[in-house]
């Protein structure tokens, strides 16, 4: 890959994706990011990786052709776009905590955009607070 904007790709089905994608769209553009789904024909081309893997996080492409993936995708962006958040990632202990963070919104982000293709009991408090 040439000297290009960095993307920022994201799974544009999922709604919980594509909220915090607008809700941060104007500063990423700001800073030279171009926002693509993972499904488009370019990322696809860009990454080569099987559908499944392809889906599984969220990807930043940079100019120079690095890919980051979830949590440290994060990471890389907030290394731009918030330096003080970045610097908190360099304490001992918090990239672990971030990457199993991330990976488990990552699995259930269907459900926390209340879209999950299967149906999962919802949790009904008792009465008296047990």
């Amino acid at each position: 890959m040439n000297e290009s904007p960095s993307w920022v790709c994201y799974d544009a089905d999922c709604s919980l994706c594509i909220r915090w994608v607008n809700r941060f769209r104007t500063s990423l553009e700001k800073h030279g990011f171009t926002l693509l789904p993972l499904q488009s024909p370019a990322v696809r081309a860009a990454l080569h990786l099987p559908e499944t893997e392809l889906m599984a996080e969220m990807r930043v492409i940079t100019p120079q052709g690095f890919v980051f993936g979830g949590a440290d995708a994060l990471v890389y962006l907030s290394s731009i776009l918030c330096k003080p958040l970045f610097w908190l990632t360099r304490i001992p202990g918090v990239m672990p905590l971030l990457r199993r963070v991330y990976r488990y919104v990552a699995r259930n982000r269907d459900c926390a955009g209340h879209t999950c293709k299967t149906c999962r009991p919802l949790l009904v408090r008792m009465k008296g607070g047990r």
